[in-house]
């Protein structure tokens, strides 16, 4: 299967390879065959085969409760390059496992980064609840912050960097916080009024 897989990726076999392998790799995941080199196998030749094809599969079977840590991170390494917000559910699971923590985070990342800000701003919100993610919602913040500035979604914008000024206030970085009180102040993409009300909440 290790052989078929790589067949499927590169080289002037590909296409034969694909149309001959396909239906294999498929169906050992799909009977959970007990050997778990040949069920890595399998899913790594589905993504080779057909990267959309396999991210369905494998969400359909459930592998990312596979028993094999490295099917698992097959999966969470395709999400990060195919998935989209239906993946975060179970991606955000997967951030309390320590072997697979940083490229689960990774992979939420690369979804985010290719949604608009309300649903960053969204997802920061559960994000923010989960105890795995800690610090790193400044990272979620800050990308929400990005994209509403780039969309001159003015009310969003404040929200956020109100958000942001209080995580600051909370670890005592003062300097940021400071920054975030201009920030406020020269938002020019919100009215006089939501720019009072995000500057009364701080």
């Amino acid at each position: 299967l290790a052989i078929m897989a790589r067949l499927c990726s590169q080289g002037s076999q590909k296409t034969i390879a694909v149309k001959l392998y396909r239906q294999i790799f498929e169906d050992v995941l799909r009977n959970r065959d007990e050997n778990s080199l040949v069920r890595q196998a399998a899913a790594a030749g589905m993504v080779s085969v057909d990267p959309t094809a396999a991210m369905k599969l494998f969400r359909e079977l459930n592998i990312n409760m596979d028993s094999s840590p490295t099917v698992r991170l097959i999966m969470i390494y395709l999400a990060g390059q195919s998935g989209t917000i239906e993946d975060l559910d179970w991606l955000t699971g997967q951030l309390g496992s320590n072997g697979e923590l940083e490229l689960a985070w990774t992979a939420i990342m690369d979804i985010l980064k290719r949604q608009d800000a309300k649903v960053i701003a969204d997802w920061s919100i559960r994000l923010e609840q989960n105890p795995s993610v800690g610090d790193q919602i400044r990272e979620v913040l800050e990308l929400a912050e990005q994209k509403a500035e780039a969309q001159k979604d003015g009310a969003m914008l404040c929200d956020l960097q109100v958000r942001l000024l209080k995580w600051h206030l909370g670890k005592g970085s003062y300097e940021h916080v400071a920054a975030y009180r201009e920030k406020l102040e020269f938002n020019n993409t919100a009215s006089i009024e939501v720019k009072k009300r995000a500057i009364n909440q701080t």
